[in-house]
């Protein structure tokens, strides 16, 4: 049947057709496609409209014309368990700190991170600002677009989905240096993945959600610290940034702060070069969001103006990402 398509072109052999010098039309076919061919593979043919040629369809040719061409091109077949569901599969190295992205292999416990992977889930989506995650009893909820994550074998909260990329909270009960991860859909789970653990692993929010660039820093009133709306110095900002580790009291993975929660490991804050006394600011977790640590402290007075001055935190030893702050 689909003869007809190629007919004329040089792929023509390959589909029982004349071989020819006409142009070889393109015909792509999605992930999406071969999963409901496999689920109705006897279904009745469908016509389909290509180049001012009609050709009849069924599911199972396009099946077989989905396996010859993936072996021609030298891609592996995808992997489609009996009941039509590709399972999820995690990036090697694919979960890092959801501020930093990646500027260390290690995120902590508590921190909010980014899982990255294929077929993460059921096909939908849950993104801000169109889709929020829900309470129950207190916890941030550990299901989303029909994705569940487990860490050492218990669920994880989920802060957004899409079918390539998760967030994710790292349970603050998780001890050692390393951690199992997966992720199930409609009951077939990923191959486990592995998280590298440390005590603490900075990341600093930035506007780009990259890492990069201008830090998620506010004035006190909650407006953005921008270069149209810069900090002064000596004025105290907020700076949003997640892996400062445990905290005390403690906080159960999932729940929000029942009040100042500081962080156990001290933090050093550098504005533009210049150290931000410990005494002169509160780092610890933020009353709004799970995972989410803030740290409110005063830009330096002898602070030089610009547009990008550089913000760094340390913590445990190890630097954050660099992120910047407009100050005049």
């Amino acid at each position: 049947m689909l003869n007809v398509y190629f007919n004329g072109t040089a792929a023509a052999a390959s589909f029982g057709a004349t071989p020819g010098t006409a142009p070889l039309n393109y015909l792509q076919i999605y992930a999406p496609d071969i999963l409901y061919a496999e689920a109705h593979v006897n279904a009745p043919a469908q016509v389909v409209e290509t180049s001012g040629a009609s050709v009849s369809v069924s599911a199972q040719d396009l099946l077989n014309l989905a396996i010859v061409k993936l072996l021609q091109i030298g891609e592996p077949l995808p992997s489609i368990t009996p009941g039509g569901i590709v399972p999820p599969q995690i990036n090697a190295g694919g979960v890092v700190n959801n501020a930093s992205y990646g500027q260390s292999s290690s995120v902590a416990p508590g921190s909010i991170a980014a899982l990255f992977g294929t077929n993460l889930t059921d096909g939908t989506s849950c993104l801000p600002l169109a889709c929020n995650p829900t309470f129950t009893n207190g916890k941030l909820g550990t299901t989303m677009a029909g994705a569940q994550v487990t860490v050492n074998g218990t669920p994880v909260p989920i802060f957004y989905a899409a079918p390539v990329q998760l967030g994710i909270q790292i349970p603050f009960e998780v001890t050692g240096t390393s951690a199992i991860v997966s992720v199930s859909i409609a009951g077939q789970a990923s191959t486990p993945g592995t998280i590298t653990l440390a005590p603490v692993a900075a990341g600093i929010f930035t506007a780009t959600s990259d890492g990069k660039g201008a830090g998620a820093i506010t004035h006190v009133n909650g407006s953005a610290v921008t270069t149209q709306n810069p900090a002064q110095p000596g004025e105290l900002v907020i700076l949003y940034v997640t892996g400062l580790g445990q905290v005390t009291p403690a906080v159960a993975t999932g729940a929000l702060p029942a009040g100042l929660s500081k962080t156990v490991a001290p933090v050093t804050v550098t504005i533009g070069g210049i150290n931000v006394s410990p005494l002169d600011f509160f780092a610890g977790l933020a009353g709004c969001c799970v995972g989410l640590n803030q740290i409110n402290a005063h830009v330096p007075a002898g602070i030089s103006s610009g547009n990008a001055v550089p913000v760094v935190l340390s913590i445990g030893g190890k630097s954050s990402n660099t992120a910047t702050i407009a100050v005049q």
